[in-house]
């Protein structure tokens, strides 16, 4: 979602774990799980999403997957997805879930 932020309150609880940690191949590899808890401060009030204008203090909520690996120390690839479903702070008729899926190289030099 990647809110501004004005007039929310965001709460997370997340663990990452890397399984294959003794494989010298892929000790790097971690997998991670977020969840997101968005609520509005003042019922009434906006916030910067302009489709949340039920006045509700529920935002809604969302779950991030993640799997990173450090290939080398210079080459890092992720993948992420992650799920928004809408609180009561959106009227019916914008209450739509969400996904994004991003897949991602970074070379660091």
């Amino acid at each position: 979602m990647a809110p501004r932020l004005s007039n929310i309150h965001i709460y997370r609880v997340g663990f990452s774990f890397n399984p294959f940690a003794k494989y010298r191949l892929l000790k790097n590899l971690s997998f991670g799980f977020d969840y997101f808890r968005y609520l509005k401060d003042k019922s009434e009030g906006g916030i910067s999403d302009i489709e949340a204008t039920a006045n509700s203090h529920d935002i809604g909520s969302e779950i991030d997957l993640t799997i990173t690996w450090q290939i080398l120390s210079d080459l890092q690839w992720s993948l992420s997805y992650g799920h928004f479903m809408p609180g009561d702070a959106f009227p019916d008729s914008a209450d739509d879930e969400d996904s994004y899926f991003s897949n991602s190289l970074t070379f660091m030099f």
